[in-house]
This record gives C-alpha cells, structure tokens and sequence, in this order.
C-alpha cells in the first residue's frame, strides 16, 4: 500500500511540474485538477471502487487538448489499481464562459494489485473510455468540473474535481 501511495503522489508531482513547461512552449493555457469520485468494474456484480487522482490539461488550439491523468482506485485492501491515460479533450464552447462542457477520451494502462493470504498478483491490462463533463468557474481561475465516462477497466466513472488555470 505504502508504494502505491508514493506511485499516486510521484505521478502529481510529474504532472505538476512537466505540465507548465510544456504549456510555454504550446501556445494556449494549462490546467491541474484534481479527482475524486466512483468508479465501477464488471465482475459477477459492478465492483465499486474509491477513485482520487489528478490530471493536466495542455491545451493545442482554442478547444482541443490533451490532458494526461493519474488514478489511484481502491476498493479494498486486496484490490486496488493504478491508472495512466493520456485523454483527448474537446470543449463546445469558448474558454471564456464560465460553463464549458467538453468530451474526452483516452486509451491507457490500468496496474491491478491483489493480495491473497500466501500471494500477491500484479498485472497490467489496457483501459480506455469516453465521457463527457462541464467545467463550472468559480473563480476566473478556479473551477469544479463533474464528469461521467463509460469504457472498459473500469465500466464506469463518476467524478468530480477542483481544478485551476495555472497559466492563460
């Protein structure tokens, strides 16, 4: 648990500090946020999972963007994933409203961790999935964004996040 922590928190800091220095060499802004939310994995049943993690949004022209995304998803101490996604995002309107909806979407890599009493088993498996969200500004920086995505590892995805415009 202690490594995949340390994975979670190495990943922000990358994003953070990799983010900004591309955003100056592409015109158009930068954005972080971070994630919390549900996310659901197919099995007999959906397996619900916890979901926390951040993402960096570089835009290349005035509504597309690439947004690279980190996730941590737990669902019990025998089952946990990590996630990488680099998503394609599209906004429908101008980035100066203050509600912009957009469509993303993303092919990536899911680690899964389980744990059984004499073993533990790792493996990685592709994920992706398409959504939609809205960011909502608060602020002129500042904004929350909700968002729902269906795909395959996980099903589904429901999230919501705080985020900030770090450069325009």
């Amino acid at each position: 648990m202690r490594i995949r922590c340390y994975g979670v928190l190495l990943g922000l800091t990358w994003m953070l500090s990799v983010g900004p220095a591309c955003a100056q060499q592409t015109p158009g802004r930068f954005e972080a946020r971070g994630v919390l939310g549900f996310a659901a994995f197919p099995d007999e049943s959906l397996l619900p999972h916890f979901v926390a993690g951040g993402a960096a949004r570089i835009y290349l022209t005035r509504r597309l963007g690439v947004e690279p995304e980190f996730l941590f998803m737990y669902h019990d101490a025998t089952d946990s994933d990590l996630v990488i996604v680099p998503n394609i995002t599209w906004d429908f309107t101008r980035r100066e409203g203050r509600i912009q909806p957009y469509l993303i979407a993303g092919v990536g890599l899911l680690r899964h961790y389980e744990s059984y009493p004499h073993f533990k088993w790792a493996a990685n498996t592709p994920t992706y999935g398409f959504g939609a969200g809205v960011k909502w500004f608060i602020t002129d920086r500042m904004f929350v964004t909700p968002e729902v995505r269906l795909g395959w590892e996980p099903f589904l995805r429901i999230t919501g996040g705080i985020g900030w415009v770090l450069d325009r």
